[in-house]
């Protein structure tokens, strides 16, 4: 039997990859996948027309992240997650990018054959919060995006404009802070069921609690952020509102390369795919 073609999805494809994102449990969104075919390398395998395997590339420059990784569990096991993989790392990229992506317990051993190796940890926390009381923090809106961009990419090192407007343009919620000039920002999204609070940007830890307290305000629909697990006092600030760790999940990059920016200011990701 032939191997299918690997292929690019368009999209178009959105409504379909988000069906076979929710036969592996996820909650994601058409809207959602529509972001990552508009600012990612989005590739993978139809089987009779329907698609049953998919992987995304997301170039910033500087850092090169993997995610969005699903096989169709009746055609798990046959090798298509390697294969989408080894694709998206031949694609052509700049030598000096680093290539991350955040791994599962089960995808860990495939990312380690492939040549990652774990550079961190992420805390994955959901729970259900109705704050009350929250500090008043300026609205991040359109004509501070450049700013928003600028500050990212300073911290981060990376090149997430695109992301980030179209993030932007789908927030249910965002706030910055600095007065002379920025210094944090947050945007909190809906995605299926829940909102998802991130990226989260800051000077310090005490900085983003205020941001994420910002986001959780009056919420009471379940939430949930992916903090890097070095900021453990935020970690237990958030468990102590009532939010949860679910996972902790490996941050890994192509032969443990270091990842640029400085990484002591992001804490939030926008998303496990995205960084």
């Amino acid at each position: 039997m032939s191997l299918a073609s690997i292929e690019r999805f368009a999209i178009e494809d959105a409504p379909h990859l988000a069906s076979l994102a929710a036969r592996v449990g996820w909650r994601d969104t058409p809207d959602e996948w529509s972001t990552v075919l508009a600012v990612g390398d989005v590739c993978g395998l139809r089987v009779e027309g329907v698609p049953v395997a998919v992987a995304a590339r997301f170039d910033f420059g500087a850092v090169c992240s993997l995610g969005r990784l699903v096989v169709d569990p009746a055609h798990q096991g046959r090798g298509h997650a390697r294969r989408l993989l080894e694709h998206l790392l031949a694609l052509d990229r700049d030598a000096t990018t680093r290539v991350t992506v955040v791994a599962t317990a089960e995808g860990e051993p495939l990312y380690r054959r492939l040549g990652f190796r774990t550079v961190g940890r992420l805390h994955k926390l959901v729970g259900t919060v109705g704050l009350t009381h929250a500090p008043s923090l300026a609205p991040l809106t359109v004509d501070r995006l450049d700013a928003v961009c600028a500050l990212d990419r300073a911290v981060l090192g990376a090149t997430r404009g695109s992301l980030l407007r179209l993030r932007h343009g789908g927030c249910t919620r965002a706030a910055v802070t600095g007065r002379d000039a920025l210094t944090g920002y947050a945007m909190r999204v809906r995605q299926g069921g829940h909102a998802v609070l991130g990226p989260v940007i800051a000077s310090d830890a005490h900085e983003a609690f205020e941001l994420l307290r910002a986001m959780l305000v009056g919420d009471v629909q379940c939430c949930r952020v992916d903090v890097p697990a070095q900021h453990v006092g935020l970690v237990m600030k958030l468990e102590q509102l009532g939010l949860r760790t679910v996972a902790v999940r490996s941050v890994m990059s192509l032969h443990g390369a270091p990842l640029p920016g400085d990484l002591a200011r992001r804490f939030a990701f926008a998303s496990q795919a995205w960084g």
